[in-house]
C-alpha cells in the first residue's frame, strides 16, 4: 500500500527492528548499542553516563558534534553539551528509521531519524542524520564505543502548536 510507504512529517514512525529499515543486517553489537544510546540519549540528568559509557576517552581520537554546536574531543565537552542540551526539556524521544552501514568500512555507520521534545511549553519536532565511527577494537570485542559522531539538524523546526514550520536555532 502506498500509505505504508510515507510517513507524515507531523507523526513519528514506530520503533522496530533496526535491521528492517536498512542497507543490511546491523551486526547485534550495533543494534543493541544504537538502541540503548538513544533511550540514554532521552534520559536526562545522566550526562556523565553518557560520556562514559558511549565514548572513547581518547582526545587524539575523539570527534563530537551535533547540529552548529562547536565540534569537541573532550568528554567534558561533551558533558557540558548534554546539560545545555538538557535545559528546559522534559521530555525527548528519538526515533531512529533506519542505520546504514558503510560498504568500505564495518565501523562506520550512517542513521536517520526524528526527535521529538517538549521545551519550554512547546513541543518541537526536528529530522536529522547521524554518523556514527566506532573504534574498532572496542567493536570487535563487542561492546562499541563512539570515536567520531556527528548530527545534521534539519534546519526548521515544527512545533505541535502549528502546521507550519518556524525556524529553530
Amino acid at each position: 500500500m502506498a500509505s505504508d510507504l510515507h510517513q507524515e512529517d507531523n507523526e513519528l514512525p514506530p520503533a522496530g527492528n533496526l535491521a528492517e529499515a536498512s542497507n543490511k543486517d546491523v551486526p547485534p553489537a550495533i543494534a543493541k548499542f544504537v538502541e540503548r544510546f538513544y533511550q540514554v540519549s532521552d534520559t536526562p540528568d545522566v550526562h556523565e553516563q553518557y560520556a562514559d559509557d558511549f565514548f572513547i576517552n581518547d582526545e587524539d581520537r575523539l570527534s563530537f558534534q551535533i547540529g552548529p554546536m562547536q565540534p569537541t574531543n573532550k568528554r567534558d565537552g561533551i558533558v557540558a553539551w548534554r546539560q545545555k542540551g538538557w535545559e528546559g526539556v522534559t521530555r525527548r524521544k528519538h526515533v531512529v528509521n533506519g542505520v546504514f552501514i558503510s560498504p568500505k568500512w564495518e565501523n562506520e555507520i550512517m542513521l536517520d531519524g526524528k526527535v521529538e521534545m517538549d521545551k519550554n511549553g512547546s513541543t518541537l519536532k526536528f529530522n536529522w542524520a547521524g554518523r556514527m565511527v566506532f573504534d574498532q577494537e572496542s567493536l570487535d570485542e563487542g561492546s562499541p564505543k563512539i570515536e567520531t559522531y556527528k548530527v545534521w539538524l534539519e534546519s526548521r523546526v515544527k512545533t505541535e502548536s502549528s502546521s507550519k514550520f518556524k525556524f529553530g536555532r
